[in-house]
């Protein structure tokens, strides 16, 4: 994990001074007089994804989409937000059905597209979703599929080794979440901290454990 790689270190302390230097985006090192989002009309701009459609379009905005800009290498990513059933509920064939039904069948799924939460995974519903009245146009929503079409710079995450950051996810985030807030608030630059947070990384990488 080359987080102390210069190109590393300059991405990270460009995102800490969209809003310590720059003031385009929102920093947790001043305070915010009200809901910062497209729904509040306080931004411009937001990275956002397609789950969000339903919320923005529900708020009366008039907006549109364009992938992540790129600086030497295009890249885009994927990632997906799962239903699960609860390892001791006492209804795991219900629990089992609905999510069948949610995330897989044509009906429920139409059901999330419709509402502006899901792009689906069924092709047969991809002309619904690419068609549907609601904002943004048909153009712009194209945008979701061009993100991940392209074989040559759709990624996800862990694909290199095989899974999602080797099943330690969660322990990543909760390993560099402090660093990060320091970083956000502009205490620590990334140069400071990229050493200790690559060799802290790749041992959880490794074990699943910081030593």
């Amino acid at each position: 994990m080359p987080m102390d790689s210069p190109e590393f270190i300059e991405a990270m302390n460009w995102l800490a001074d969209l809003g310590l230097k720059e003031f385009v985006a929102p920093s947790p090192a001043f305070q915010a007089a009200g809901e910062v989002s497209l729904q509040a009309g306080t931004i411009s701009m937001s990275h956002e994804g397609v789950w969000s459609i339903g919320r923005i379009n529900a708020a009366e905005v008039n907006w549109g989409t364009f992938q992540v800009p790129y600086n030497t290498v295009q890249a885009s990513y994927g990632h997906y937000s799962p239903l699960c059933v609860f390892s001791k509920t006492d209804y795991p064939q219900e629990a089992y059905d609905f999510i069948k039904f949610a995330c897989c069948s044509k009906e429920g799924q139409k059901i999330l597209v419709d509402l502006g939460m899901q792009q689906p995974i069924r092709k047969d519903l991809r002309e619904d979703f690419l068609n549907n009245e609601a904002s943004p146009s048909k153009e712009d929503r194209q945008v979701y599929y061009d993100a991940f079409e392209n074989a040559e710079t759709f990624r996800w995450p862990g694909d290199t080794i095989g899974s999602y950051y080797g099943g330690w996810y969660q322990n990543l985030l909760d390993y560099w979440g402090p660093t990060l807030d320091l970083l956000w608030i502009g205490e620590v630059r990334w140069e400071d901290v990229a050493e200790e947070v690559r060799e802290g990384s790749e041992q959880i990488l490794a074990t699943g454990e910081l030593a």
